[in-house]
This record gives structure tokens, C-alpha cells and sequence, in this order.
């Protein structure tokens, strides 16, 4: 996945903030902004909502693109 690329959140992903403590869960699947990976390798940076969260590597998927 690259900087910038659209990602799919599905429902219940745990979201932490930029301490990497527990923030809240997502309550349905959403839509995010990929914006690389943290220090810890196992969380990436996404901006959803208007804020600046990490997430599990595991639980986001890059969005598909489309063609015409």
C-alpha cells in the first residue's frame, strides 16, 4: 500500500492514538487514508475522520481501482 492510497476499515477495528493507546472501535466499515506505517511496525498511520489514527496492518485493505 502506498501513501495516500484509499483503505477499507472494516466494523469492530480497534483505532489508537498517536501514543498507540486505545482510542475506540470502529462501529461500522469505513473508509480511511493510508499514511505509511509507525514506528511499530505492526500498526499503520490512517486519517479517518479528521483525525490521525493507527491500526493494525492486518485490518485495513487497499481500496481497488477502478477502470473505465
Amino acid at each position: 500500500m502506498c501513501v495516500g492510497d484509499l483503505c477499507h476499515v472494516p466494523q469492530g477495528v480497534y483505532l489508537y492514538d498517536n501514543q498507540h493507546h486505545f482510542n475506540r472501535r470502529t462501529r461500522a466499515p469505513t473508509v480511511g487514508v493510508y499514511m505509511g506505517v509507525s514506528c511499530d511496525e505492526r500498526l499503520a498511520l490512517i486519517f479517518l475522520h479528521g483525525e490521525k489514527l493507527a491500526v493494525r496492518k492486518t485490518n485495513i485493505y487497499k481500496l481497488k481501482d477502478k477502470t473505465c
